[in-house]
C-alpha cells in the first residue's frame, strides 16, 4: 500500500509541472493581454507598453515562466490585475467552499455508482442485465449534457440506451 502511494506521489508532481506549463502557455497565447484586459480597452500602447513592462510581460515566456513558477513553489502566486489584491490569499478564502463541492460531487457520485455496480454485479450473465446498462448510459448522457456536450449525448443515448451491443452474446 505505501508503495502504492509512493508511486502516486511520484507521478503527481510531473503532472502537475506538465499541466502547469500547458496552462501558462494557453493562457499566454490567447488572444488579447492581461495589460488590455487590466487597463481596458481604452488603454493608450504607451500605457499598456508600460504596464507589461513593470509586470514582466514584455519577457521571453519561458523566462516569465520559470520567474512565476520559483514564486508559486515560494507561495507568492503575485497580485491580481483587476483587484490589485494577493492571489494566494483569495486563493485561500475560496478553497474551503471548492473542496466542499468537491466532496458533496462525490459522494453524489458515489451514492449513485455504488448501488448500480451492485446491481450489475448481482444481474451479471442474468437475462435483464441490460436494463442496468440502459441505467448508466442514462446519467452519463446527462452528465455530458451538463458538461455542454448535448449533441454528443443525444447520438450516444439514440445508439446505446436499451440496446443489445453487437458484440454481446445472447
Amino acid at each position: 500500500m505505501l508503495r502504492l502511494i509512493a508511486i502516486r506521489l511520484a507521478v503527481f508532481v510531473p503532472t502537475l509541472f506538465a499541466a502547469s506549463i500547458v496552462l501558462f502557455i494557453t493562457i499566454n497565447v490567447v488572444p488579447g493581454s492581461a495589460a488590455k484586459a487590466a487597463l481596458g480597452i481604452d488603454a493608450t500602447p504607451q500605457a499598456i507598453a508600460r504596464f507589461e513592462a513593470l509586470n514582466g510581460l514584455d519577457r521571453p515566456l519561458h523566462v516569465q515562466y520559470i520567474e512565476w513558477l520559483g514564486k508559486a513553489l515560494a507561495g507568492d502566486f503575485g497580485k491580481s490585475f483587476q483587484n490589485h489584491v494577493p492571489v494566494g490569499p483569495e486563493v485561500a478564502r475560496r478553497l474551503p467552499v471548492t473542496l466542499e463541492l468537491a466532496v458533496l460531487a462525490f459522494l453524489i457520485a458515489n451514492l449513485i455508482a455504488v448501488p448500480l455496480g451492485a446491481i450489475a454485479a448481482f444481474y451479471h450473465q442474468r437475462k435483464g442485465r441490460y436494463r442496468h446498462h440502459a441505467a448508466g448510459h442514462d446519467l452519463r448522457r446527462h452528465s455530458e449534457f451538463l458538461a455542454g456536450d448535448p449533441a454528443h449525448s443525444r447520438l450516444r443515448a439514440r445508439r446505446c440506451t436499451g440496446c443489445r451491443p453487437a458484440a454481446m452474446p445472447r
